[in-house]
């Protein structure tokens, strides 16, 4: 029999085991201090091998479990606990890996009298399964195998996490099978231990026999999709977590149903007649009714012509749901409120129209011909052909990190990257594929607000409020190659190419209020100008096409200021009358639109030769996220 570490206990002259969490025969899982850094907390997982494996076979299992730890290792994602180290003692492998705070969903289910909602749970899926298509899709496929809601812990701040790896299979009596994806068959059967742990939570009852529990409450796509999961053969499912991703999404966000048509209709009440006749031909029945039609008084003529018109344009709104206009020249979109897309033509600042979004709309972002629009109420992003503003017939979603913002598109590379405040992470999308797919998430600082990207893309820049830094972001490898700290709140940044070839970074800082200007080369803050003319919270900033003039949106000051980029000095002060939260310049940057999101709000827009306020467009309630099409 084995026995547990008592508290107090130090593993590899560094670990302090703290508590006891759970322990068996096969190991313990153990909180435990670590004495060479303050104040950090990390779980010690304990695996005991089986007193039934050989040495040789022992050695064995040992080699193949050290090449999975170290591939673990590797592991950044949102949605995966770090994994710090491995190490031997007294013939027990132990494994530290990061704290997580939260409770199990197997708990949660428990708690719970009646099975938890499609609403709950499929959220929580979609997270699962950009867990594991990120484990599947690296150079090594690398299969989670303990898939269970016991291992999927749901955090405080409503991210999952799956812990445990399955990487106590190696000690085991039985075969610990692949860890790698060495064969199809691997991956479908995470596919069924996926939809094994949905339908625990939403029946509180296993599948039988690879079906649903009968007499199950879920919707027809939820319970159509884990059925094909749990069959598993490879003609009755996906192929990817990637796939299962997109399918889980439109459970969760059906597409509403299309309007029958009026042929449908009328085939739906079709009377079968007792004497078939031969019908006429066409023409002669055109003929007939036209004939009937004008040997009518003219009042009728005229009454029933209005009535078809009616009943033809109804038809076509019915058939044709959104903005149906045809684009003509540049558009911008506004958020008017959570859920209100308005489409404003730039020429003549007509509204050309405006639709209701079930997405609480966070940003938009435009690239190629599409609209992509983030939905902070939870983890996608919607998108729309802009020629026509309706969402593609496949993958009218992206699948991202949870409650998506302030989006920014690196034009260059088809880069889409999309900030997540709640979780202080970025997510990057590639948006050349078809249909677009997240390609990373890399950790930013904390409070981040806004991204610039450098101007040939080789950097992405992340202001972060809390911290008074800037994080310089390497989109290839995810990685965060510097960080800068500044006299202030950074807030809204704007990027200045420089004949020398290293991009200027301007930053707008808050507490207290100035500008500062980064050399994105060295990483130093090379100027700092608080002189803002009376000018207070600075929140967002855009370049003329030259680069000789910076635009910044001063909040508390309800207006625009000017200023020389050559000499850090103010030029001139732009009353807009309301709160300016974006800045949003024309394709040929001759024109700056303002949105202003205070009372009485709407888009203010000057011309940037004169610097002058060329037009108003009156609009109440606009909440900043806006994007100009070209």
């Amino acid at each position: 029999m084995s026995f547990e570490l008592a508290p107090g206990t130090l593993l590899n002259n560094r670990y302090q085991i703290k508590k006891v969490i759970s322990f068996s025969n096969a190991g313990g899982v153990y909180l435990a201090r670590d004495l060479k850094v303050t104040d950090r907390t990390w779980v010690v997982k304990e695996l005991i091998p089986s007193p039934e494996l050989d040495e040789t076979t022992l050695a064995n299992r040992r080699g193949r479990f050290l090449e999975a730890v170290e591939s673990a290792m590797q592991f950044e994602h949102t949605n995966l606990p770090r994994i710090l180290e491995t190490f031997n003692e007294a013939r027990r492998e132990y494994v530290v890996m990061e704290h997580v705070d939260g409770v199990s969903l197997q708990v949660l289910s428990d708690m719970s009298v009646n099975p938890l909602g499609e609403s709950q749970v499929l959220p929580w899926g979609l997270q699962i399964c950009d867990a594991l298509a990120y484990l599947h899709n690296r150079p090594r496929p690398f299969i989670f195998d303990a898939l269970d809601p016991s291992h999927v812990i749901l955090t405080p701040d409503e991210r999952i996490k799956l812990v445990n790896f399955g990487l106590d299979r190696f000690f085991r009596a039985e075969d610990p099978g692949n860890v790698f994806a060495d064969d199809p068959a691997d991956v479908r059967r995470e596919f069924r231990r996926f939809a094994d742990t949905l339908c625990v939570l939403l029946t509180k009852q296993h599948p039988s026999h690879d079906v649903l529990p009968a007499a199950t409450a879920l919707s027809p796509a939820t319970a159509a999709l884990l059925n094909q999961l749990l069959q598993g053969t490879a003609d009755k499912t996906h192929s990817s977590f990637d796939e299962i991703r997109v399918a889980l999404d439109q459970a969760l966000h059906p597409l509403p149903e299309a309007p029958k048509t009026t042929e449908s209709k009328r085939s739906a009440a079709t009377v079968i007649m007792p004497v078939a006749r031969e019908a006429p031909p066409m023409g002669e029945t055109v003929k007939a009714w036209a004939l009937r039609f004008a040997s009518q008084p003219l009042k009728y003529v005229v009454g029933e012509g209005v009535a078809l018109m009616v009943v033809l344009i109804a038809a076509y709104w019915v058939t044709h749901p959104g903005i149906t206009y045809k684009k003509s020249g540049a558009v911008a979109y506004l958020a008017q409120g959570n859920h209100q897309l308005i489409a404003t033509r730039v020429a003549d600042r007509k509204i050309a129209d405006s639709q209701t979004l079930t997405a609480n709309i966070g940003d938009l972002a435009t690239h190629m011909g599409w609209l992509y629009v983030s939905d902070a109420g939870s983890n996608r992003i919607l998108r729309f052909a802009t020629e026509t503003d309706l969402p593609p017939e496949k993958f009218p979603v992206i699948s991202v990190d949870m409650s998506p913002t302030r989006m920014i598109v690196d034009e260059r590379h088809g880069l889409l990257y999309t900030l997540h405040e709640s979780t202080r992470n970025v997510s990057r999308v590639n948006v050349n594929l078809d249909p677009p797919q997240m390609q990373g998430i890399v950790s930013v600082g904390n409070q981040p607000h806004d991204l610039a990207v450098s101007s040939n893309g080789a950097l992405l820049f992340v202001s972060n409020g809390k911290d008074q830094t800037v994080s310089f972001v390497d989109p290839d490898t995810s990685k965060t190659s510097a960080v800068v700290t500044v006299p202030g709140t950074p807030w809204g940044l704007a990027v200045a190419p420089t004949r020398e070839g290293a991009d200027q970074l301007w930053v707008c800082l808050q507490q207290p209020d100035a500008l500062a200007v980064i050399d994105t080369d060295t990483h130093e803050v090379k100027q700092t100008i608080t002189d803002l003319g009376g000018g207070s919270q600075p929140v967002a900033a855009v370049l003329s096409a030259d680069g000789g003039k910076l635009y910044v949106a001063m909040a508390a000051s309800r207006g625009v200021f000017v200023f020389d980029t050559a000499k850090g000095a103010l030029i001139k002060q732009i009353s807009t009358g309301s709160l300016p939260s974006r800045l949003l310049t024309t394709a040929a940057r001759d024109e700056l639109w303002v949105i202003c999101t205070g009372t009485p709000g709407g888009v203010t827009i000057i011309d940037t030769a004169s610097s002058s306020v060329r037009d108003q467009i009156p609009l109440s309630g606009l909440s900043g996220a806006a994007v100009i099409a070209r």
